[in-house]
């Protein structure tokens, strides 16, 4: 009974609290808010999350790893700051999954320090591996297609997709590819080849893959545009403002009206 009192007591003070501007402000504040908004609002704008902070710390690795390997030639120490740099990778996307701290910058940011840290790790190991070459001119052009082709889309559907299993294949095959040039320093040139080139075939793979979803996506924007501009041209047509009354079908009662009254007032023959 207490309970039920209580309850109805403090609804008459929501109530009370309501009809004042300031009143309202503070118990729409004091409602619990939907999980589902919760995510959204997560999802949009937040920069200083925990994943956000663990991708700008793989950004901050890149310049030390390659002063070790480059500067004192430290292998053991390179390969150890690459895989915690991996580590931070695979923790970001865990903790932003699963504790809904998913961010558009985030998404934006992953890539970019993924890249990076790819490309820093592979110009040092070039002038010991010429071959490597090839997967670093396979980044360059694939890095500026997707990022063309997806400003594009970003722009015409609003939407910025993450990683799929292709891109995660590819970089773990990249990453393998690197650690074992890094620590095997004797690697026989024919086992660095089969390696370079399986890493350079998932790359392909991967970045044909990733073009054919971009063009989905943009040809699934523009079929919407289109409806959605057929449907603006059929309501234009039909006489349909857009609060929903129909201008012509009113101008015609107009008119039909003012014949009436002209026909009641003209004299019979």
């Amino acid at each position: 009974m207490k309970s039920q009192d209580s309850g109805s007591a403090e609804k008459k003070i929501s109530e009370r609290l309501k009809e004042t501007k300031t009143g309202k402000m503070i118990v729409e504040n004091l409602e619990p808010l939907d999980p589902e908004q919760k995510v959204v609002r997560d999802s949009k704008g937040d920069i200083f999350t925990i994943p956000n902070l663990l991708t700008m710390a793989r950004i901050a690795l890149v310049p030390v790893f390659v002063y070790f390997y480059v500067a004192n030639g430290d292998y053991m120490l390179t390969a150890f700051l690459i895989l915690l740099s991996g580590a931070t990778d695979i923790a970001d996307g865990y903790i932003a999954r699963h504790f809904h701290m998913t961010s558009d910058v985030g998404k934006a940011l992953d890539p970019i320090a993924d890249k990076l840290t790819q490309f820093a790790i592979m110009l040092c190991l070039v002038h010991r591996f010429p071959h490597m070459i090839y997967p670093i001119v396979l980044i360059v052009i694939k890095e500026i297609t997707s990022g063309i082709l997806g400003l594009v889309t970003i722009k015409k559907t609003g939407q910025v997709e993450g990683a799929v299993w292709h891109g995660k294949l590819a970089t773990v095959l990249i990453y393998a590819t690197m650690l074992t040039h890094i620590l095997w320093v004797n690697i026989p040139a024919a086992a660095s080849d089969a390696m370079i080139l399986t890493c350079c075939g998932m790359m392909l793979v991967s970045f044909a893959l990733y073009s054919a979803r971009y063009f989905v996506m943009l040809k699934k924007g523009s079929g919407n545009a289109e409806a959605a501009g057929d449907n603006k041209a059929a309501e234009a047509a039909a006489g349909t403002a857009p609060d929903g009354s129909t201008e012509a079908a009113a101008a015609g009662e107009e008119t039909g009206t003012a014949g009436d009254i002209k026909t009641s007032e003209d004299p019979e023959d």
